[in-house]
């Protein structure tokens, strides 16, 4: 007598085959003298397949450097080594390594910096990091055509940093009100960051919340096609709309700290109107930015000026590479 199956089913499992094999290679360095001139050299016999310091391979590096980008802490990195990979290494080397990847991608760093300089629309934001007990700046340049992204930490909040980011650069910067930005002759104001500080003065006040109703309806005005012809007329026209209702506001005590921001930042909220091709918002900088608060998070603060080196110039370079290219990591080990 035979069975009879009536019905059937099948499943799809993934499994992992591939086995890590620990292994330790001698990599010998051969002293040899020029029998012409004398002059004394060195010879690897491994010079492109191993790092410039330090006694880990690349693929170690590399697995280092993706668990520091993947927002772990060293004693996790030292964790996950060892149960990945069975390779023991101390917080201590994880942190050297760390330094040499961070030192390493200096120049591609300032190679980024330096392309960033060339663009004519650029987006920028600051955000805070403690570095050592002291409060330190995160500033972050944005490119959203190139996709290249640069990370440095500084001392300081104000226009010198801008001053020596961007020395004598004529585009057009996308940023907040922040006053340092003003060091850059054409910018653009972040119609999100005023919508956002209107609308949070709405929720306390009648008033506001009439002033908040009608300046949404002239950022809805701004968002309606139009062609080269009709810009000017209707760039100036908003700029009108906007000065009436600071006029209209100005004199309610809640509201008129703001109506004077409002028309300080008036000459520079409408740029994107007579030129499509400038963004109305900073989002794109904040996006960017918010790599840096997960890290912030999680580790809380920075411990070393070393530290500000390795977030900056790994941070950089990795934003840019996941953007541009396709595998990161073995760009990233090209430096080390």
């Amino acid at each position: 007598m035979t069975s009879k199956f009536k019905k059937t089913s099948s499943r799809n499992i993934t499994e992992i085959t591939k086995i890590i094999k620990k292994e330790t290679v001698c990599h010998r360095n051969y002293e040899c003298e020029c029998k012409k001139c004398g002059q004394k050299g060195i010879i690897s016999d491994s010079i492109k397949t191993i790092p410039k310091k330090g006694n880990y391979s690349k693929n170690v590096i590399k697995d280092v450097a993706s668990c520091f980008v993947s927002r772990l802490t060293t004693n996790m990195i030292s964790e996950n080594s060892e149960r990945d990979i069975s390779i023991s290494i101390s917080t201590g080397t994880i942190q050297n390594i760390l330094f040499m990847i961070g030192f390493c991608l200096e120049s591609p760093a300032m190679g980024i910096l330096a392309e960033l300089r060339k663009s004519k629309i650029l987006h920028m934001d600051e955000t805070s990091y403690s570095v050592m007990g002291m409060m330190f700046w995160v500033w972050t340049i944005h490119d959203p055509y190139s996709k290249l992204t640069y990370f440095t930490i500084r001392h300081s909040r104000g226009s010198g940093v801008v001053k020596e980011l961007l020395p004598d650069w004529k585009g057009v910067l996308v940023c907040d009100g922040w006053q340092p930005y003003k060091t850059i002759k054409i910018i653009q104001r972040c119609m999100v960051h005023i919508l956002r500080e209107a609308k949070y003065l709405s929720e306390k006040n009648e008033n506001a919340k009439r002033m908040y109703e009608k300046l949404c309806k002239i950022y809805a005005d701004v968002k309606k096609p139009r062609s080269k012809k009709e810009r000017k007329a209707a760039h100036a026209s908003l700029n009108r709309r906007v000065h009436r209702l600071v006029l209209e506001f100005r004199d309610n005590p809640e509201l008129t700290k703001y109506m004077d921001k409002l028309e300080r930042a008036r000459p520079d909220m409408f740029r994107f109107v007579l030129d499509p091709r400038i963004p109305s918002e900073n989002n794109p900088a904040e996006r960017a930015l918010r790599e840096i608060v997960i890290h912030r998070k999680i580790r809380g603060a920075l411990r070393s000026l070393n530290g500000v080196v390795i977030l900056g110039n790994i941070l950089t370079c990795v934003a840019t590479w996941k953007a541009t290219k396709p595998d990161w990591l073995d760009e990233l080990v090209k430096y080390v």
